[in-house]
């Protein structure tokens, strides 16, 4: 059962996970990540999204999601899914369907977010041309991790992207903390993709990006650091890992608007 040890000053404190000692429901864990979003997706604008959106691949069947972010340079925007750490039903994996290809009109969507944030009405013209031209990124946040489970939701969609919101309280008491961790939605100032080559090694595919790269870095990855080791071969660079990444994981390494390097599946 995982635990937080909290300091400060002079007390010490130890807070349990919820997910492990408390039976709550998605809409309170929704709720959970709806106070605190505007601060974990702190360069996106946030909003509470039930708006009806639909796919070709399943006719006849609207589906809503929880949240959406737009970035706030209007490069990036994601529909966000929340659900508890379980295997997916058949209503979770139509909606991952939809929500990956969905189909809206623009000007409705945006309308919408900005009856959620009407100071936002002079950015109207920037929002709609981001959702109409660029193809929105989908993450599903759980409320913990469990290999087993991400299994079952990597079955239905093999790149999905997941994040884990893990909720720890101290008993008796009314104060949370949070850990936030997965496939973080960074939004990325340059990048390239990356080609496997075995376990360890990827190949660089944009020259004018790889020349810049320092001989040795840490990137985030699942917003853990991985140490990256640049091997250059004639004009072809390499990336070696310090652990292995399976082959079937498509791969992009960027720098974030904080400077940090980024490694990301596609």
């Amino acid at each position: 059962m995982a635990q937080l040890l909290i300091t400060h000053a002079s007390t010490k404190h130890h807070y349990l996970q919820i997910a492990s000692i408390k039976q709550y429901n998605e809409p309170d864990f929704e709720k959970k990540l709806k106070r605190h979003a505007t601060k974990i997706f702190e360069n996106y604008y946030v909003f509470n999204f039930k708006f009806e959106l639909s796919c070709d691949a399943i006719p006849g069947k609207k589906f809503e999601p929880d949240l959406i972010l737009v970035s706030k340079n209007f490069t990036k925007w994601v529909i966000v899914e929340v659900e508890l750490c379980k295997p997916p039903t058949e209503h979770t994996r139509n909606q991952i369907t939809c929500f990956s290809n969905p189909k809206f009109k623009p000007d409705d969507l945006v309308e919408y977010i900005l009856k959620e944030d009407p100071s936002l009405s002079p950015l109207k013209d920037e929002f709609i041309k981001c959702v109409s031209n660029i193809p929105p990124d989908l993450i599903v946040v759980l409320d913990d991790y469990s290999e087993k489970v991400f299994k079952k939701f990597y079955e239905h969609k093999k790149q999905l992207k997941i994040c884990v919101m893990e909720v720890y309280k101290r008993i008796g008491y009314i104060y949370e903390g949070y850990r936030f961790g997965g496939d973080y939605p960074y939004e990325l100032t340059r990048f390239s993709k990356l080609k496997y080559s075995d376990e360890q090694h990827y190949e660089v595919m944009k020259r004018d990006f790889a020349k810049d790269l320092p001989h040795e870095f840490e990137a985030k990855y699942d917003m853990d650091p991985f140490k990256i080791t640049v091997i250059k071969s004639g004009k072809t660079t390499y990336l070696k890992f310090d652990h292995n990444i399976p082959e079937d994981v498509y791969m992009v390494l960027g720098i974030s608007l904080g400077g940090d390097y980024i490694l990301q599946k596609l």
